[in-house]
């Protein structure tokens, strides 16, 4: 009879993810990726022409550097976590025209 304490402590091995948990894992990389988005947005809000504005950068040039390098940093952990499990973001599909 195996071990029951063996296999719930062995770790995962490269995609090795059922079809539910890679979905998952790809929604969540996505959604991670759709605050970074709107991170940016706000950083970049002062270059927009819109007459109501919904953000005042409080941060320094020097700031919005460091913070778009962490952005920079917490993408290619999403696609490394990705690519662990042998998984690629899906291409884009809305034209923006």
């Amino acid at each position: 009879m195996p071990d029951a304490a063996s296999d719930t402590t062995r770790t995962r091995l490269h995609g090795e993810l059922n079809d539910v948990q890679r979905r998952r894992l790809g929604a969540t990389c996505k959604y991670i990726d759709g605050l970074l988005c709107d991170i940016e947005h706000a950083l970049r809000s002062p270059e927009s022409k819109s007459p109501f504005p919904h953000y005042v950068v409080d941060v320094t040039p020097a700031q919005v550097c460091v913070i778009e390098d962490h952005i920079r940093r917490l993408r290619a952990q999403l696609l490394r976590t990705l690519d662990w499990q042998h998984m690629k973001p899906e291409p884009p599909e809305i034209p923006v025209s």
